[in-house]
């Protein structure tokens, strides 16, 4: 089991959109494998990348829960300072092409 510190929230929350991003890369390989997603409506066409780093970031939120049921509030600290810290970037990346 995890313990409950900053660092091993920083971990998962290191670790735990990373693991997100390569299952949504995942399905749409496994889409485009079987015919589904080829033509005008392909993921890339209709999905770009900032809103996927965005759902990986986002999924941080599975791990608050888990941890919140175990009432291990410093581990969810590290994963929250993580979100942030990713969310900061993304930001910053992607502001010019929201604005």
């Amino acid at each position: 089991m995890i313990k409950n510190n900053v660092f091993s929230g920083l971990f998962v929350g290191l670790v735990f959109p990373f693991a997100c991003y390569l299952a949504i890369q995942g399905l749409f390989l496994a889409l485009e494998a079987a015919g589904i997603s080829n033509g005008p409506l392909s993921y890339k066409e209709s999905i770009s990348e900032r809103t996927i780093y965005l759902i990986c970031i986002c999924g941080n939120i599975l791990g608050v829960q888990f941890f919140q049921r175990r009432d291990q509030k410093e581990t969810i600290r590290g994963i929250a300072m993580m979100t942030v810290l990713f969310a900061m970037i993304w930001a910053f990346t992607y502001l010019r092409e929201l604005l």
